[in-house]
């Protein structure tokens, strides 16, 4: 059996921090960019001089913000070394539990109010407290600051936009089995919820198909479409495995197994998730 590498701390991420998971992850970042028409910072920024990634992977995203912003002092936090090459100029990587290191006794540059910009991508299998982590963020923002968070809801639909997914039994398994944890599989959708009770000015919320194959007319999900057909059914079931692993057979297991990689499979029918990007300013 392949054993993979995870992260050491308490957090409840489930996905792995090894070689393998890092060239997902970097594929993944550059297939979103591309979805989003290679327009991935969507926030009303005007100079930002200090710029905070939250959950920042690669580094890919990091190193990005300090291109489109070089005048911008960039943080990117991770649970796990930052496995990047190449680092840019004004950019710096912590290792750590963004909610730790705040309220820690070494700050690590996280002061209060001290934030332009805030973004985060894809931290649906790590935040176990959504309204908790807006609040958190609002803490590092200067009044004015602008969070952007994007994030992916696991329902899934067809070309014309029915819902498929509801009778998946093995998706609201995992959905229960997440919520046990804190995770919440559907949380891209609340986003905007949870900005505006944390009250956030002026919230804007986009949506975009995360597809699984082809959208004709569309070349700007070709790349995510490739990625999601072959990478999510085998990320998707690693963390299903870690979750709820100890509560299934390995007959269970098996088929479970069997109906996600037909659930995702590559499909020319337009069948996609929802990616949500939600931007707002503290006042």
């Amino acid at each position: 059996m392949e054993q993979r590498t995870y992260h050491t701390t308490s957090s409840s991420y489930t996905l792995p921090n090894d070689p393998q998971e890092h060239e997902r992850l970097e594929l993944q970042t550059i297939s979103i960019n591309r979805m989003m028409h290679d327009d991935p910072i969507r926030a009303d920024l005007n100079s930002p001089l200090r710029i905070l990634e939250v959950g920042c992977g690669t580094g890919f995203m990091t190193n990005y913000l300090a291109e489109k912003y070089p005048e911008a002092e960039v943080i990117g936090i991770d649970l796990s070394p930052v496995p990047c090459t190449g680092v840019r100029e004004g950019v710096k990587f912590i290792q750590g539990d963004f909610l730790e290191l705040l309220h820690g006794p070494a700050k690590h540059g996280l002061q209060k109010g001290s934030f332009d910009y805030v973004f985060s991508r894809m931290l649906v299998f790590g935040i176990t407290d959504w309204s908790g982590y807006v609040a958190r963020v609002k803490e590092v923002l200067a009044p004015g600051g602008h969070i952007e968070l994007q994030e992916i809801d696991f329902n899934y639909f067809d070309g014309d936009e029915k819902l498929l997914s509801s009778s998946w039994t093995w998706l609201e398994d995992q959905h229960t089995a997440f919520l046990e944890r804190g995770l919440n599989i559907y949380a891209g959708s609340n986003l905007a919820t949870y900005l505006k009770e944390a009250e956030f000015l002026d919230v804007q919320m986009r949506q975009f198909r995360w597809i699984f194959g082809k959208w004709i007319g569309h070349p700007e999900t070709d790349m995510i479409g490739e990625y999601s057909a072959r990478y999510l059914p085998p990320a998707n079931f690693g963390a299903y495995s870690k979750v709820m692993g100890h509560k299934r057979t390995q007959q269970q297991l098996d088929e479970v197994k069997k109906q996600m990689f037909e659930a995702y499979a590559w499909t020319d029918k337009g069948g996609h998730m929802r990616f949500y990007v939600v931007c707002a300013q503290r006042l």
